[in-house]
């Protein structure tokens, strides 16, 4: 999620194979105790007023805690940990197996949900799946905890969202692909779906008789939103099933819990998930338009671990195609950096991080997330706005991306609104801090002090940006532009705080290569 000086000396000392060999063994920062820690407080607690606190009442104690505790949570484990590639991983998985806190406001659900992935970023991705498969929050999400089996008398059905969903995102994707991530073609050059409206019905009688934990069929109870569901058998749909031509295959009266650890294996064994999850993966991770040979040798690593995402993850980074410098210079290589990896680089980067404690007393109002980063970036920790995270996977910048037939999620969340909004976020967030009651307010405790840079001669502080911001990227013509402008500011924080807003806001920031 971001680097300093000292993260970048380590690397260079250990190497790359056993940094990330020590990254895996690092235990997960999580972020539910964080959370937890909130519920013990009160508004009587804090100096918040009530019409200032933008917080809902989730819990069923009534206990002072709401969807923006998450975001606090999220910053502390991110920034204040050593965990940092577990930390990206997961923060690619929540974009694959997304569940927003946007709609339901279970605060500490989100935090329990979002500490599984962290939890199993470098586990067995079948595993993974059908953990998350259990979790209430992806049961209430989209729409299957509480299905009941069908009645035909009753003219109801089961609810079909989950089974389509763990397919079409989760899974096998839309179109049959090869090895390589290209897409399978017929006889007549059509691409061939993976699966049919039959196959979604029939899955979704797998996904029947969800229940919270210890509670009746189709009882709330928030303190069970953290526990695996239960899988009741009376509202189970318990006949034979038969799916994906036969790739699914259950016989009549299992127990619910086999029949579903059976058709998680059947999904995550199928030719297509290796190619489909691998792709996403280096995209979120290194590049928008991986090469096939790329995606084809991560998809052998998946086959040949069966999944570890441990594994295909070192597969990804440590690929010939991620490691070349000289593939910089192909107009198709890299990808946007999405806003909040943009923010936590620079707040990591440049030690803006908390050096507070740990109690929620010493936070103003429980929350550093105000102004809110969804606002000015459109994106924030758990709160997509659909189940196809902040940006479609597959979607093409109209001009000359489209026209490469190349693609760029993280261009659609990019416009002429976040165009401007991202650099005043920035620019405010420098200035004045990135927690702050309003916008001109002073921040704290989320302030960029700079005290190293401002000890900086003009030089060196270019060179530090340039490293810190771009990784050594800025054109000559920008260190130019930059060099300029810093001879024209009065003091030295002053040319601190633009040295490092200048080159974290150039095009060859926003860029990750």
């Amino acid at each position: 999620m971001g680097s300093n000086t000292n993260d970048i000396e380590q690397l260079q000392t250990v190497g790359l194979h056993r940094w990330i060999e020590k990254q895996k063994n690092i235990s997960p920062t999580l972020t539910e105790p964080y959370v937890r820690v909130l519920q013990q407080y009160t508004l009587e607690n804090t100096d918040t007023t009530r019409a200032e606190a933008p917080y809902h009442r989730v819990m069923s104690a009534g206990n002072f805690v709401g969807y923006l505790n998450f975001g606090t949570a999220w910053m502390r484990a991110v920034l204040n940990n050593d965990d940092q590639l577990r930390q990206r991983v997961a923060w690619a998985l929540s974009q694959i197996l997304v569940v927003s806190n946007s709609i339901n406001k279970l605060t500490v659900a989100t935090a329990n949900y979002y500490d599984l992935l962290l939890s199993n970023a470098f586990s067995n991705y079948q595993d993974l799946l059908h953990d998350v498969t259990l979790h209430p929050l992806m049961g209430r999400y989209l729409s299957y905890l509480g299905n009941r089996k069908a009645n035909t008398d009753r003219n109801s059905f089961p609810d079909e969202n989950y089974a389509r969903e763990i397919m079409q995102l989760f899974t096998i994707g839309l179109w049959e692909l090869n090895d390589d991530g290209t897409k399978k073609l017929d006889k007549k050059g059509n691409t061939i779906p993976t699966y049919t409206n039959e196959d979604i019905k029939e899955l979704a009688r797998v996904f029947t008789g969800f229940k919270l934990a210890n509670e009746d069929f189709g009882k709330t109870n928030w303190d069970k939103f953290s526990q695996p569901m239960q899988i009741s058998d009376s509202h189970h749909d318990k006949k034979s099933k038969r799916a994906l031509g036969g790739i699914i295959t259950v016989p009549g009266n299992q127990k619910p819990a086999s029949e579903l650890a059976g058709v998680i294996h059947s999904l995550t064994s199928h030719p297509n998930t290796a190619p489909f999850i691998s792709k996403r993966l280096i995209n979120h991770l290194v590049t928008s338009n991986p090469s096939p040979e790329y995606v084809k040798r991560v998809v052998g690593t998946w086959r040949e671990s069966k999944g570890n995402l441990g594994e295909v993850v070192t597969a990804i980074l440590l690929d010939p195609e991620a490691r070349q410098p000289n593939l910089r210079t192909q107009k198709s290589y890299g990808r946007l950096k999405d806003p909040i990896t943009r923010l936590t680089s620079l707040l990591i980067a440049y030690d803006c991080v908390d050096k507070s404690s740990i109690t929620a007393s010493s936070i103003p109002g429980l929350q550093w997330w105000k102004p809110t980063p969804e606002e000015y970036l459109h994106q924030a920790p758990a709160r997509s706005p659909t189940v196809f995270n902040f940006f479609d996977a597959t979607y093409q910048q109209p001009g000359a991306i489209a026209d490469a037939n190349l693609i760029s999620p993280e261009f659609q969340i990019y416009n002429d609104v976040t165009a401007v909004t991202i650099p005043n976020y920035f620019w405010e967030g420098l200035v004045n801090g990135f927690h702050r009651p309003h916008p001109q307010a002073p921040g704290n405790p989320l302030t960029c002090e700079l005290a190293y840079e401002q000890k900086l001669g003009t030089h060196a502080l270019i060179d530090t940006v340039n490293l810190l911001s771009t990784s050594g990227n800025l054109k000559p013509a920008t260190i130019r532009v930059i060099k300029q402008h810093l001879r024209q500011q009065p003091s030295s924080l002053k040319r601190a705080i633009n040295a490092v807003y200048m080159a974290s806001m150039a095009p060859e920031a926003a860029l990750q290569q």
